[in-house]
């Protein structure tokens, strides 16, 4: 059937219910692994989108940002159409915070190997959406789905009903993918909705403009301190007791701006209105508050939610179905996790469809790979669930953020890198590692939450350049290097040994520096024993 230029067939390889990042990447993917395949998205949107959607996940940090590079094959848009990000950076308070300067400050001085991105999600969506089409998908906008009937039996496909145009239409597949996001269609209609105890609010806003940060103070050894544009092309974090703040620039020329708060420290109804939000940062961000009430700055957007994270019961099924995105899991805006999940959550639908496409059993993958996704988002939880008292707290931050990043180079982002999560048999064979990383990871984050009575726990230079300590460095920087798995094997295990002694070494209390410094020199000998010596 075509209906002026829009094509519906009765019946798809795929009907994926939701055309925002989630769905139009995996379309992209499942395309460029088999381009015959017949795919359906229903977005409830009308495209072309705005740019600088109000949507969040802006901020792409490393898996997310090789997802879409290099497996989905689009590099030369976030070279060209995006922008560059210098990496992750956060500024922890001082006095009033009226003066930037002044602020213990936690950044890279120079862009880190393995690339990430600043996302306008409004223009990458209306790129995806065209460049999938192209490639022989059906996309159909202002689409509502009405009714869901999941098929209970190998030989029959899954029906869904939409409306659009006014129209009742009906299509069947053979698979059915949720990425409808907080909408969450598939999971509320299985009753598979699970809440979480990490609870934090959130409220955020477009402002067409640009906000400098390096125009925030005229102090020389500050402004010399980091290469100029560099603190404008982070993802800037304004940090607080119980509470940060986003800066994103986006390629559009606006500017992303949210706040992120534990409501037993913030109350919601302090940050849920455009209003009460600009007076809620008058008084804990004044120097961004100033910076908003420029006459070349304009309020394009308003948004605010309750309760951000969320889990799910399951999200892959052999019947068929997945959930994916937001749809599924949300964690939190911290550390910009949304798109890594994405990428991770997409390879395993991918993997699924692509071998009962070929009519082999899913049955077993199916159920291990809902394992281990829902067990990374759970064992990432400890990260943030009662951290947010934290945030205003440099020292205990600053180190927090340094083993989170340890953490996720040297371990999560390894695998990704490698290909590993839809790898049964390797995955199975560092069962043991990853079970004593999710140990480690909860006891570090107690050691940091106990000391946080302290105003002098783990005593921090003013200045910290990032990737100033070689093993971060060297784990940023080889993420791109493939390993044959028994050199992966002992990559991660060398690196666990790594985490091991930054560990106990933070029982000491000593300045940043030491930790880290003592952890590398203790750690140097596991480096050359197996091939694989920091900085080579």
């Amino acid at each position: 059937m075509t209906f002026g230029n829009k094509t519906l067939a009765e019946q798809y390889d795929i009907v994926i219910m939701g055309g925002g990042l989630a769905g139009l990447s995996l379309a992209r993917q499942l395309l460029l692994a088999d381009a015959n395949r017949s795919i359906l998205i229903l977005e409830h949107r009308q495209h072309p989108v705005a740019e600088a959607a109000h949507k969040v996940g802006e901020s792409l940090v490393e898996i997310g940002a090789h997802y879409f590079y290099s497996r989905l094959a689009l590099a030369d848009h976030l070279n060209t159409a995006q922008l560059k990000k210098a990496g992750l950076r956060f500024f922890f308070p001082h006095g009033n915070n009226r003066d930037i300067s002044q602020r213990i400050e936690l950044g890279a001085t120079f862009f880190p190997k393995t690339p990430s991105f600043q996302l306008d999600r409004g223009r990458f969506e209306n790129y995806l959406a065209t460049l999938i089409q192209t490639q022989g998908a059906h996309f159909f906008d202002s689409a509502r789905v009405l009714t869901i009937d999941i098929s209970q039996t190998e030989s029959s496909k899954h029906t869904i009903s939409f409306s659009w145009q006014k129209t009742r239409h009906t299509v069947q597949a053979r698979w059915l993918i949720d990425a409808t996001g907080r909408a969450s269609k598939l999971k509320r209609q299985l009753g598979l909705t699970s809440r979480v105890n990490h609870n934090v609010n959130a409220a955020w806003f477009r402002v067409k403009g640009k906000i400098d940060l390096d125009t925030w103070s005229d102090q020389p050894d500050w402004l010399t301190l980091v290469p100029r544009h560099f603190r404008y092309l982070s993802t800037n974090h304004l940090m607080g007791a119980g509470h940060w703040v986003w800066l994103i620039p986006l390629a559009s020329g606006c500017t992303s701006i949210g706040i992120v708060a534990d409501p037993q420290i913030h109350s919601f109804n302090d940050i849920n209105q455009q209003q009460e939000a600009l007076a809620w940062l008058t008084r804990y961000e004044p120097q961004l508050a100033h910076a908003l009430s420029a006459n070349d700055v304009t309020i394009i957007d308003f948004h605010a939610l309750k309760h951000v994270s969320h889990g799910c019961q399951q999200v892959y099924s052999a019947q068929r179905w997945a959930i994916t995105g937001e749809a599924g899991v949300f964690l939190d805006p911290f550390y910009s996790p949304g798109s890594d999940f994405i990428a991770i959550s997409n390879d395993f639908i991918s993997a699924l469809i692509n071998t009962d496409l070929q009519r082999k059993s899913i049955v077993m993958a199916a159920a291990i790979y809902n394992q281990q996704y829902l067990a990374l988002f759970h064992a990432f939880m400890p990260v943030y669930q009662d951290q947010y008292a934290l945030m205003g707290h440099a020292g205990i931050m600053t180190h927090k953020v340094l083993w989170d990043y340890a953490v996720y180079w040297g371990m999560i982002g390894l695998l990704y890198f490698n290909k590993k999560y839809t790898d049964i048999s390797f995955m199975q064979s560092i069962g043991d590692t990853m079970h004593k990383l999710t140990e480690l990871n909860i006891r570090v984050q107690q050691i940091l939450r106990d000391n946080i009575t302290d105003p002098h726990a783990f005593p921090v230079e003013k200045f910290i350049d990032t990737l100033s300590f070689d093993f971060l460095y060297e784990w940023n920087s080889s993420l791109t290097q493939p390993l044959p798995d028994d050199l992966l094997r002992k990559k991660l295990s060398s690196n666990l040994a790594y985490l091991q002694s930054i560990a106990d070494n933070l029982n000491s209390k000593a300045t940043l520096k030491e930790n880290m410094t003592i952890a590398s020199q203790e750690n140097q000998l596991l480096f050359r024993d197996e091939g694989l010596r920091c900085c080579d």
